[in-house]
């Protein structure tokens, strides 16, 4: 089988039961398209309420966290985090830079 590598798309093969290869042809069928397109608007939505649930996680949490409470996150909510603060720019380039700022005048060390 050959496939059009320069397609900015991946290919991913799964195995599925013969019923759900079924169904899903027959959706996409009353739909009007591709078995490929609805597997894709699924996984999508999937996706978008996984995500969801994170970060109503993380406003759960925050809320408890301003009251003092400590609070156990899932690793991927982390991870998620991590790779948010990685992507930002800090707005205070040093420690006594965040400190004056929190504090509203000059930061002495103690």
């Amino acid at each position: 089988m050959y496939y059009n590598t320069s397609s900015k798309e991946k290919i991913l093969t799964v195995r599925i039961s013969k019923t759900l290869a079924e169904r899903i042809d027959n959706t996409a069928k009353k739909v009007g398209i591709t078995r490929s397109e609805l597997i894709k608007k699924g996984i999508e939505k999937v996706l978008e309420e996984m995500e969801d649930k994170d970060t109503d996680e993380i406003k759960r949490a925050t809320a408890l966290m301003m009251q003092g409470k400590s609070v156990k996150l899932p690793p991927s909510v982390w991870k998620d985090i991590e790779s948010k603060l990685k992507e930002s720019v800090p707005i205070h380039h040093t420690l006594k830079e965040a400190m004056e700022f929190i504090r509203g005048r000059e930061w002495q060390e103690d």
